[in-house]
Parts: structure tokens; sequence; C-alpha cells
């Protein structure tokens, strides 16, 4: 949930892990923002989760919403916000298929909601009332930034950043089509309120 601030106009970012906050957050920078409550280092340790993953109870517990200019958090199909999970974790060493690796990390997240720095959190945790809702699927691009830029007067001159890129090789060897129908249903139930609070259908 990082704090955006260029001395004018202050933004509170509900920041959803692996639905594009990292693009929004190099953006906001590349526009002379600052970003608070956004940490990497070894603190982190110590931390049930970093800041910038804090969800509501938190946020709700340390600031005025109404002190901000602009609230606003990026959602995205929970299938594929797993899958993307999913990939970033094989990037670290994830050895195991994600038949097996996907029913595990839920019954870890079961246990500690905080498993993975909140990564696998469902994204209804994140939402407050009030709060604008940005879709992944919506596309986050220079068009995206215009209007964030036109509706909030942000103060914009850059309206597009280099995206971080994944890895082809990902793509070629997985299938979504071949996740086996358990899998889905449990990531589904898991998610059941992501799906309905933010009205995605079951296919993405």
């Amino acid at each position: 949930m990082p704090v955006f601030w260029n001395g004018h106009k202050k933004l509170l970012f509900v920041h959803v892990p692996k639905t594009g906050g990292t693009y929004i957050e190099d953006l906001f920078r590349a526009n002379g923002y600052r970003v608070y409550f956004w940490e990497r280092g070894d603190l982190i340790d110590q931390m049930c989760c970093s800041p910038q993953h804090y969800h509501a109870d938190i946020l709700r517990t340390l600031f005025r919403l109404s002190a901000f200019d602009h609230v606003f958090m990026t959602v995205r199909h929970p299938l594929k916000r797993m899958i993307s999970e999913y990939r970033m974790r094989q990037e670290k060493g994830e050895k195991r298929p994600f038949h097996d690796w996907a029913p595990a990390t839920l019954l870890k997240a079961q246990d500690d909601p905080f498993y993975l720095d909140n990564h696998i959190r469902p994204q209804a945790d994140f939402r407050m009332p009030g709060v604008d809702i940005h879709r992944q699927e919506d596309a986050f691009n220079a068009d995206w930034a215009k209007r964030l830029n036109a509706q909030h007067g942000l103060g914009f001159q850059v309206m597009e950043v280099p995206r971080r890129r994944e890895n082809p090789d990902f793509h070629r060897t997985f299938n979504p089509d071949d996740i086996p129908a358990s899998v889905r249903k449990a990531i589904e139930a898991y998610y059941d309120a992501d799906y309905r609070s933010f009205d995605y259908g079951l296919t993405p």
C-alpha cells in the first residue's frame, strides 16, 4: 500500500500482489512522486508482510483515508493471479508442478494468511469502501495513465514506463488448460469472495 506524494497530491495505492502494482509504482516514480511505506530491506524478516502489501484491516488502523486525494487498488482474475505467482516462484527456484504447488500453497495460506508476504491473500481482503478499483484486464498503459492523470490532476508528464519482462519460456511450457479440475476448484473455493466481489467469471 505505497503512499505516493509529490508535494501537492497524496495518493494511497492499495497494492494487491501480482495485479500490476509494480508497473504503477514505476509510473509514479517516473513522474517525480516520492513513495512511502515501501520496504525491501532487512526489516522484512521481522514483519508479517512488507508495508507495500498491507491489506484493508491494517490500512484502516494506520490511516485516515479521508486525508488522501485519491485511494485506489488494482485487481486481477484470481486464476491468472495465482499463475503469475507461480511463475515468479519458478524464477526463484520452485520445482514442483503447478498442480502440486497451488494446493499446498493455499493450505499454508489458510494457516498463515500472511504467507509469502501476503501474496496469497484474497483480493477482497484489500478492498475498502470508496476505493477506486482498476482491473488489470483493462490494461495499464499510456491511455490508462492519461485517464488517471486527467481525472485526478496528477501532473503526469510521463505516461508510459518500461515493463519488467516475464520469462517467455514459462508461457511456452505452461498451459492453463492443463490445470486439473480439482486444482481449479480449490482455487475457486479459496478465492470465492474475489470472484463475487470483482465480477470475475470462472474462466479468465
